[in-house]
């Protein structure tokens, strides 16, 4: 849980859009990452810290992107 807050609140840091004029968004996903994220709120609230949820999300997620990234571009498989 820590290592949730942490990235959560390094996220926070480095953002560069102004969270009082942002707006929530929603997102499809599949069975795999629900399951996975399904359970975040509680956890959250569980440590007194419900408003991270979001920001936890995002930096995972861009956590995710930023390793795509270094792994160079994605190349379509062949048909």
């Amino acid at each position: 849980m820590t290592e949730m807050i942490k990235l959560a609140d390094e996220y926070d840091g480095e953002r560069v859009f102004a969270s009082e004029t942002t707006r929530p968004s929603t997102y499809r996903v599949g069975l795999v990452a629900y399951a996975l994220a399904s359970n975040l709120k509680v956890t959250m609230d569980e440590a007194d810290e419900s408003r991270r949820g979001a920001a936890f999300v995002s930096a995972a997620l861009q956590k995710l992107l930023d390793g795509l990234e270094e792994g160079g571009a994605l190349m379509l498989p062949a048909r």
